[in-house]
């Protein structure tokens, strides 16, 4: 038999065999989709049994975060600074734990912690015909830091004027870690502060498997019975990180859940309610 005929059966016993093949995946797939959608169907039974609705658009995928282990490096904190302030010296009474540096255009202030606070004198930074939260946004970049806003607070001042602060939360590759936020302060065109936590480093991935989000959904009921907590709405549910250890920094998977009585954080490895400190 020619070659050529040989590999036209080939390919067709191919053909058949990758038909056959997902011939049995699609029910299964279908299985997964339909035991998930029970699944869910019943953590959402189980809320409203305990007097909570869901009132999401959708339920959230399951996470796909696993905990990370973060060595804090320190090194261009002073570049990051002066990119803000100008020339900068570090200050004698600096130490590791605490870094001080001052110059004409203000002072910044960095912990071994993470905290910085940067306070510019007078007409070094300005909005310059920007928005609030674009120069902001502009000014942490300098400081190595990627967020959202979360927030704009309006203050009336006795002068007539406003002060402006808007709070941002540090996202790692595009993930949320909540417990870093940094509030930039604006009074006028003038920028009066930039304090908060931030987190440089580099990320080791580590162990542990994820609830699922159903599970997540049934241990965090589980958590408002144990702690006494009230709330009768789920409004949204995120997936990002809380720093959990300092030294190193672990960052540790968890859902923001969004309440009408607050929000809570919820361990998406052991299902227990966690408080941003």
């Amino acid at each position: 038999m020619e070659w050529s005929k040989i590999k036209n059966i080939v390919i067709l016993i191919l053909l058949c065999v990758n038909g056959a093949l997902l011939g049995l995946l699609i029910p299964r797939e279908r299985q997964q989709a339909l035991f998930a959608a029970e699944t869910w169907s019943g953590a959402v039974s189980a809320l409203e049994r305990g007097g909570i609705t869901f009132a999401a658009d959708s339920p959230p995928l399951d996470m796909a975060l696993t905990p990370l282990s973060v060595t804090r490096d320190r090194r261009g904190e002073q570049a990051a600074a002066e990119a803000l302030l100008g020339p900068l010296q570090e200050d004698p009474d600096s130490s590791p734990v605490r870094t001080l540096y001052t110059g004409p255009g203000g002072t910044a202030e960095f912990t071994m912690a993470g905290e910085c606070a940067i306070r510019p004198a007078e007409g070094v930074r300005t909005l310059e015909g920007s928005r609030r939260d674009e120069a902001g946004r502009d000014c942490l970049l300098q400081l190595g830091f990627t967020g959202r806003l979360l927030e704009e607070r309006t203050e009336p001042l006795p002068d007539g004027g406003e002060r402006h602060t808007l709070t941002y939360c540090q996202e790692w590759e595009g993930v949320p870690i909540f417990s870093c936020q940094i509030q930039v302060v604006w009074q006028g065109e003038q920028l009066l502060s930039i304090q908060g936590e931030r987190l440089t480093g580099t990320a080791v991935p580590g162990g542990g498997e994820v609830l699922s989000t159903a599970g997540a959904l049934v241990r965090f009921l589980a958590g408002l019975n144990q702690a006494g907590a009230l709330c009768t709405r789920i409004d949204a549910m995120t997936a990002g990180y809380l720093i959990t250890e300092p030294r190193p920094v672990q960052l540790t998977p968890v859902w923001s859940i969004e309440t009408d009585n607050g929000v809570y954080y919820l361990n998406a490895l052991d299902g227990a309610l966690l408080t941003l400190e």
